[in-house]
């Protein structure tokens, strides 16, 4: 039963649900049409079926689509149809993510088909820093960082190997004034500290 609270003239207050003019609020009173408010867990979807579904619609036909089926998590955008999935997760130990897959075989997995002989900025995994250079200062780009370990025989002990690739300025003696970009390779063991390996410059 939901009954007239005089502290709401406009809506109806019953044992945490709130009804305002247009608004529904639990636990709250409500700034949108629907408004929860909780600690932890607030909102929970249950289905009796083998999938467990929440749709995003316009107010044309769905745009978005929330599914759930057995250890995937799918999440579609501007289609819901089953080919546009666009990014799935797949949980269990270890756990993976496909983008524009539903069954990823890496831990991430990307699936760009018909690129035939051309490539696009568009395309693949894309890493990058927007912020400008100045005259004082130049700008990397974000690393590929990859680590693996060896077995230490004098010591006895695994070691660490880290190799980590980017962005940099050439190799001239002063970038600033008639330097480019360079691609840098750059490694270490144990933590000891980064040098450079390989570094190719890029002249326009």
């Amino acid at each position: 039963v939901i009954i007239y609270n005089e502290d709401y003239p406009n809506g109806f207050v019953h044992t945490g649900v709130k009804i305002i003019d247009d608004k529904m609020g639990l636990f709250i009173t409500p700034t949108e049409p629907l408004h929860v408010a909780g600690s932890d867990a607030i909102a929970r979807f249950e289905s009796r079926t083998s999938n467990a579904e929440v749709y995003f619609s316009n107010t044309t036909s769905d745009k978005g689509l929330i599914l759930y089926s057995g250890t995937k998590m799918e999440f579609r955008a501007g289609s819901i149809a089953a080919g546009s999935s666009a990014i799935t997760i797949v949980g269990g130990s270890p756990g993976k993510i496909g983008l524009r897959t539903k069954e990823p075989r890496g831990d991430v997995e990307i699936l760009r088909n018909t690129i035939n002989v051309t490539q696009d900025d568009t395309y693949g995994l894309y890493i990058r820093n927007d912020t400008a250079a100045t005259a004082i200062v130049n700008q990397y780009s974000p690393p590929i960082l990859f680590r693996g370990s060896f077995w230490n025989p004098t010591g006895l002990n695994s070691i660490t190997s880290d190799f980590r690739t980017y962005v940099s300025t050439s190799s001239g003696d002063n970038p600033l004034v008639s330097g480019s970009g360079a691609l840098v390779f750059e490694g270490q063991t144990g933590g000891a500290g980064y040098k450079e390996l390989i570094r190719l410059d890029y002249d326009a």
